[in-house]
């Protein structure tokens, strides 16, 4: 959507929910929610996605009621175009772009927040992050498999290693209770002054398993070389907080998730990158 396209599509919010918001900037990132900034009548600030789970709205009002650093959305729905959206409100801070260890205490007791937040069911299930992990591992859900197989001979060796290496996973089940942001690394984490503000992009947000959530700053820790102390500590409380498959599992996921989203962007030297460094977490565990 251009800017014309979101002022028309601000016309039918505002006359839905008699609001008076108006659009702003097109806000960096959020490949998948398309996020923009609005502002009403008053400079109040929103955030207008127009995409979202509807497990995200139940999820997030019950972790913010916990403490979560989040907001759940003052309206969404479908506008009579078929348009969807989702506003909320607007979250100081930053971006934190690099993790530190200064951050990490903060980003376990987030995470253990998300634990347990509703009764597991044949619906929660067939839909939760967990049963999509599994699915991508074993069954080619998405086609990442496949892609990253087809790429060369050093992604489909690797592809095969990682493979081999989660086969004792196929016959385990992973929770599918807790909360899972699903895209959880620094970019989507604000701070200020050396304090997490909020956790953004979580339109997304479903159910599964938390160690999701670790595993994909862990990988980052790999991928961007952050200092080996917060490394070992994201990898510590990895292995400390779930059984030794979900944290293969999980990790093994990412791998497929980050490598299979480089060949798709990435220059060939920066697939190479990731393959290796991965290879190197996956050796820790």
């Amino acid at each position: 959507m251009n800017e014309q396209e979101v002022t028309q599509l601000l016309l039918e919010i505002n006359t839905i929910h008699q609001q008076t918001f108006r659009f702003t900037e097109t806000l960096v990132g959020g490949h998948q929610d398309r996020a923009v900034a609005l502002v009403n009548d008053v400079h109040q600030r929103f955030i207008l996605k127009r995409w979202y789970r509807d497990q995200a709205i139940p999820l997030l009002r019950t972790l913010v009621k916990r403490g979560y650093p989040s907001a759940p959305p003052l309206f969404a729905g479908t506008t009579k175009t078929g348009h969807t959206y989702w506003i909320q409100t607007y979250i100081e801070g930053q971006p934190m772009k690099h993790l530190d260890n200064v951050f990490l205490e903060q980003i376990f007791s987030i995470n253990e927040l998300q634990a347990n937040c509703i009764q597991e069911t044949s619906h929660i299930i067939q839909k939760s992050w967990s049963t999509y992990a599994y699915q991508v591992l074993f069954h080619n859900a998405s086609d990442w498999f496949s892609h990253i197989q087809s790429y060369n001979q050093a992604t489909r060796d690797f592809a095969e290693t990682v493979r081999v290496n989660t086969q004792r996973c196929r016959e385990m089940s992973l929770i599918h209770t807790d909360a899972v942001h699903g895209d959880f690394n620094p970019d989507n984490i604000l701070v200020h002054n050396s304090k997490i503000t909020g956790v953004i992009d979580i339109a997304a947000m479903g159910y599964g398993t938390r160690a999701i959530d670790i595993a994909t700053l862990l990988h980052y820790s790999y991928l961007y070389e952050y200092e080996d102390s917060v490394k070992s500590r994201l990898r510590r409380y990895l292995v400390n907080s779930f059984d030794r498959e979900t944290v293969l599992l999980t990790v093994a996921y990412r791998i497929f998730a980050m490598l299979a989203w480089a060949i798709e962007h990435d220059p060939q030297e920066t697939v190479y990158a990731y393959v290796e460094k991965s290879r190197s977490l996956l050796q820790t565990i």
